[in-house]
């Protein structure tokens, strides 16, 4: 459990500090280098305005007049004049439109003016210039602030001190207001409007400048392409505090989300500390959508970014949901002290020479280690059931090679009383899937034995019960509210796109999972056999200092091998061996040519065991530059009328 304490804070912990700084360079940049930007004259297209609908406010509750159901076959003949008086728009979308036959309302221009501070701060003010066709309250506009970073995490903009006003800066009413994304209602629900009507749109920006090695970067969309009409007209300028230097590039991009193309948008710099870019087109709304992008690439230092504590708190901020992780593992941590530590071994742990009758090597890995068992310890305890004389191994070589194929198993004598119930079944599985008392671990046991392990385990876990205080259910019950944890953190995480909920919950589960594993406390009964393998343990680790004792006993070798390999000291405990013990085990059958050695013998039992866990008992496998584009960049969004 230090470990566990130690891994977190050397690892986890940094990891939710160190990301956040690097997460800001997480977005690909601009490639500048592969855009050509045309200088395109502008299309012949504008929407003339309408006589028959002029700019003012109409009686209060005076908004019943609703489109026509006229459909473009059902258009009279109409010529130039037609579309002079107001009476037919040239749709971009669907060609000459009745008005009224399909919009409430035209966008007649969008401008977007965007100041960076020297402290990358961004003052931006929107103009857009609405033409009503029908009575209507007014627009709302919404501007996304929430993005993901590289990595999938979240990056929010910092917008403030937004106010709405038309042209000649009067305040405009706002109906409803929202913060994420920014979502603005503008009009009065009592009044409506008809004809060209300006709304001024003023906030400001914090973090709207991505930051690169060698440069920083404005990249935004400026119009966004959920809106319910076209845009007519869309520019946009770029200024800062002071002049521009050489090395300063740009461009803009117009099309449906995800193109690179700039061909139908122009950008000049027209003054010594301004750009400006032009949409040469309309702007679609429908099938596709299209997005009017720019993006600037700024040298180095040309405005100061946040400092890195800054940014970490912001980050933090964004994906709160990490900071699930640490307070469980907090809460998992306290809730084990008190109730699920096992207490200190009141004695000394000493080596220990001999086995104990109740210490199979399976339950001296279960109660040292606190963990569910393996299919390593079920090699050392065949090792054991062969040391105790109730089978044999033998090797079964490639034709005409000196490497093992494969392993045959040779049931000696029936399990008797001596053996756990746990033992009894796991002989009894062994060599139900073979014949006459003989089975091989690949030709027989591959895909098949993992079946009976449940069963095995069930058994040993009765066998072990009584060595905890609480219930195994209660290890369970942890383990089943972890995974549902995690699989709640996962499925909110997704709906949601918050990447730091999946992150903080399924880590949170997964710290209550292995919390609660650790939360069986055992008995005295239980910390006794623990304390006793721990002396097993520190024996085989020790065995060159106790070489004496090795004489006294001859059959020590095999008597503790199983626990070494269950202990993963296989190979230690062959050297500490080599030159005393000079018997070829009877229950250990090979015809590769060689004087017995203690040191080959244990690394044959560890190909042994590496083969019973990867193919006897294992369950079978289951098959199954500068980018940018419209569309991207910080910005964009939509709006409509009501």
């Amino acid at each position: 459990m230090k470990k566990l304490l130690i891994i977190f804070i050397l690892f986890v912990l940094p990891a939710f500090i160190i990301q956040p700084v690097v997460a800001q360079d997480a977005y690909p940049p601009v490639n500048y280098d592969e855009v050509t930007i045309p200088a395109n004259a502008r299309p012949d297209f504008s929407l003339s305005e309408n006589p028959d609908f002029e700019s003012g406010l109409n009686e209060p509750g005076d908004n019943s007049v609703a489109p026509t159901d006229a459909s473009i076959t059902d258009l009279p003949p109409t010529d130039s004049s037609d579309i002079e008086a107001g009476l037919y728009v040239d749709d971009p979308n669907y060609g000459l439109t009745l008005v009224g036959s399909w919009y409430n309302w035209i966008l007649e221009d969008f401008t977007a003016e965007y100041h960076v501070n020297t402290d990358s701060t961004i003052d931006v003010r929107e103009t857009i210039l609405a033409d009503f066709l029908q009575p209507q309250h007014g627009i709302y506009r919404y501007i996304p602030i929430q993005y993901k970073d590289g990595q999938g995490f979240n990056y929010k903009l910092r917008v403030g001190n937004v106010s709405v006003s038309d042209k000649n800066g009067i305040g405009r009413n706002i109906a409803e207001r929202g913060y994420n994304p920014l979502y603005l209602k503008i009009g009065d629900p009592d009044f409506t409007v008809t004809g060209l009507q300006t709304y001024v749109i003023n906030y400001n920006v914090t973090r709207g400048i991505r930051y690169f090695d060698d440069h920083d970067e404005l990249y935004f969309n400026i119009t966004g392409h959920d809106w319910d009409t076209y845009i007519a007209n869309a520019s946009a300028t770029v200024s800062f505090d002071r002049p521009m230097t050489d090395d300063f590039r740009y461009t803009c991009y117009v099309g449906a989300l995800g193109s690179n193309s700039s061909e139908f948008c122009d950008v000049k710099q027209v003054a010594a500390d301004k750009i400006e870019f032009t949409a040469t087109k309309s702007l679609l709304y429908d099938d596709p959508a299209e997005d009017f992008t720019i993006a600037v690439w700024l040298p180095k230092g040309f405005v100061v970014p946040p400092t890195t504590n800054q940014t970490i708190i912001w980050w933090l901020q964004d994906n709160w949901g990490l900071f699930l992780a640490p307070i469980i593992f907090v809460l998992m941590f306290w809730l084990w002290r008190r109730k699920g530590r096992d207490p200190k071994f009141t004695k000394t742990v000493i080596a220990q020479y001999s086995e104990n009758s109740e210490l199979s090597p399976i339950v001296a890995d279960v109660l040292l280690h606190d963990k569910d068992m393996d299919t390593k310890a079920i090699s050392a305890e065949i090792v054991y059931l062969a040391s105790h004389g109730y089978l044999t191994i033998r090797e079964i070589l490639k034709e005409n090679k000196n490497k093992v194929e494969d392993y045959e198993l040779t049931k000696i004598k029936e399990p008797d009383e001596k053996l756990k119930k746990f033992q009894k079944i796991l002989m009894f599985k062994l060599f139900n899937y073979g014949t006459d008392g003989k089975v091989k671990l690949k030709a027989d046991l591959e895909k098949k034995f993992y079946n009976a392990l449940p069963k095995i385990k069930q058994e040993l876990k009765a066998e072990i019960k009584p060595y905890y205080t609480t219930s195994p259910e209660w290890k369970i019950g942890f383990m089943v509210i972890g995974g549902m944890m995690a699989g709640f953190g996962l499925v909110m995480g997704l709906s949601f796109s918050r990447l730091d909920i999946i992150i903080g919950l399924i880590l949170g589960g997964l710290f209550v999972m292995i919390f609660g594993w650790f939360m069986a406390k055992k008995t005295s009964a239980g910390q006794d056999l623990a304390w006793y393998a721990a002396g097993l343990k520190e024996f085989i680790k020790v065995t060159d200092q106790d070489r004496a004792k090795f004489y006294e006993d001859h059959n020590m070798f095999v008597k503790g091998l199983p626990y070494a390999m269950v202990f993963g000291l296989a190979d230690k405990w062959g050297k500490a061996f080599d030159g005393i013990y000079l018997d070829q085990p009877d229950w250990y059958q090979t015809t590769r040519l060689g004087t017995f050695n203690t040191i080959l013998f244990a690394s044959s039992l560890s190909s042994f065991s590496s083969t019973s866990s990867s193919h006897g008992f294992a369950a079978p496998s289951s098959s199954s530059g500068f980018g940018g584009g419209a569309g991207g960049g910080f910005g964009g969004g939509g709006g409509g009328s009501w």
